[in-house]
């Protein structure tokens, strides 16, 4: 008998996790009703028990030090400590993702009557997220068992934009454009360009993103909780418990959601029996986080201007906190787009986990020792650089000062290579030192400062004999989709070569 598969889309949010499968021509969610917006990215351990979801975000509220939220901004930490135990990240995160495919598993048969033998899934990821860190989800993801013993299968991992652009436009689109998509969620944002192609076999390719990995709903939460807070000292003529600080966040994230809707919200927060309440109005709210809403627009004008001569037709809103009206009316406010721009917002909380589920559904079939080596010749979504990346010369019109030449730009699709000419700068000498940088500047100078980049591998080229000042040597730098970034410096006139390479490390 065949073996029965069933295919899953999973949105691994900061704050918020959503699955959902492809049921006939619809995205089905995979959430269960107590989960009513999505379930929450919270781990909770207190030294007997481990919970998930809205349970983890009561227990919580009485004891944060149990708890751990927005895992996705701390997997660059080797371990937390929860509940006087050690944890890594990659521990917390087979957790969180195990929790979204148990309620999944439970809705398929409850829910839909769904029979399978396997599991197979495509996770969504920040665009701008390195090799690293989508492993890092990858693997915990894989430690994952199902109920009848077997472990998930990832067949897939896509950036979110490009998730988004195949729940809105399909899976084969059917013409050629720009999409613009404008992705806030709970903890990151990124606006990406994302170019769409008749073309099957490449539907969908990011051109350029810029946004931050720490920029997203948790801070406009604590923004409305810091002025909550003010607003009780103030009050009281005494400050805030320390114990009170994730009721208050938890306050203020309800708050925030329930000023989508009316005008005047209340935050409260219970403290030792007596409970404090505040009320705040949406313009308000609005000129407290006014300043967070600029950098996500001032990203936005950067990306615009790099690709004006782009003929944009759409912009797609997504992730939960784009559902916050300052987002929609500031980007029409602001006038950033021609009047014929079409600006989409549909459940935005659930595209990215929809668009996911669309292309798990069209992926053949493939056997779990298998999906490394199947997964990349079946990948339809290009990267792209994820930082600038060059070497340090010295630049003699500039009396010898140093300064970084960029060779592969942010933002370039992968692989990339590019080359330059160094030159020798003392008579006599067997070396040249290369020191290769990497740096987030966004403008397009090929030179840029020391102070704008940061080191990340060093390479030295020893000759067998001296040679004479000016002696040329070749540079080659090439970064894969791996995001193994390898160097290579060759002096073909005297035979000597250096080679060396680097995985990239996290940089939050």
């Amino acid at each position: 008998m065949a073996e029965k598969v069933v295919k899953i889309g999973i949105d691994f949010g900061t704050t918020y996790s959503f699955a959902g499968f492809l049921h006939g021509d619809r995205v089905m969610p995979l959430i269960p009703a107590k989960e009513t917006y999505g379930i929450p990215s919270v781990f909770y351990y207190d030294g007997k028990k481990q919970l998930i979801g809205k349970l983890a975000v009561s227990r919580a509220t009485a004891h944060p030090e149990n708890a751990v939220f927005s895992i996705k901004r701390n997997l660059h930490q080797k371990e937390l400590t929860v509940g006087g135990r050690t944890f890594t990240p990659k521990e917390i995160v087979t957790a969180i993702i195990g929790y979204v495919v148990e309620c999944a598993e439970k809705m398929l048969e409850e829910q839909y009557f769904v029979e399978y033998d396997r599991m197979e899934a495509v996770i969504t990821v920040p665009v701008d997220f390195n090799n690293p860190r989508i492993r890092l989800i990858r693997e915990a993801a894989r430690e994952v068992r199902l109920k009848n013993g077997t472990r998930l299968s990832i067949t897939g991992v896509i950036p979110e934009p490009c998730a988004a652009a195949i729940e809105y436009f399909g899976l084969v689109p059917q013409e050629e454009r720009d999409i613009l998509v404008y992705d806030l969620g709970g903890g990151t944002f990124d606006v990406a360009l994302v170019h769409s192609s008749k073309e099957t076999s490449e539907p969908y390719e990011v051109i350029d993103q810029i946004g931050e990995s720490s920029l997203g709903g948790d801070d406009w939460d604590r923004a409305l909780a810091d002025w909550v807070m003010e607003q009780y000292e103030r009050e009281k003529g005494k400050k805030l418990p320390g114990t009170a600080l994730r009721e208050l966040l938890v306050s203020a994230r309800n708050c925030k959601q329930e000023l989508t809707e009316i005008e005047t919200a209340e935050a409260s927060i219970q403290i030792r029996g007596d409970i404090f309440e505040t009320e705040i109005s949406r313009e308000k709210f609005e000129d407290l986080t006014r300043g967070l809403l600029e950098r996500t627009l001032e990203d936005l004008r950067k990306l615009l201007s790099r690709q004006s001569d782009r003929a944009l037709r759409h912009v797609i809103l997504t992730g939960g906190s784009t559902y916050m009206p300052q987002i929609m009316r500031s980007l029409r406010e602001e006038k950033l787009f021609s009047e014929d721009v079409e600006i989409r917002f549909v459940e935005p909380e659930h595209a990215i986990a929809y668009g996911a589920a669309r292309y798990a559904d069209i992926l053949p079939i493939t056997p779990d020792t298998a999906e490394d080596k199947h997964e990349k010749s079946r990948a339809r979504i290009h990267l792209i650089a994820p930082h600038n990346y060059g070497i340090i010369y010295h630049i003699n019109s500039m009396q010898g000062k140093e300064m970084i030449e960029i060779l592969i730009r942010k933002g370039t699709r992968l692989p990339a290579a590019a080359e330059s000419i160094s030159y020798v700068r003392s008579e006599n000498s067997r070396t040249s030192q290369y020191v290769i940088c990497e740096s987030d500047n966004l403008d397009e100078r090929q030179l840029i400062e020391l102070t704008e980049g940061r080191e990340i591998m060093t390479a030295r080229l020893e000759r067998q004999v001296q040679v004479p000042k000016g002696t040329q040597a070749r540079q080659i730098l090439t970064l894969g989709e791996d995001l193994i970034l390898q160097f290579r410096a060759e002096d073909r006139v005297y035979g000597a070569a250096v080679e060396t390479k680097v995985q990239l490390e996290m940089k939050l």
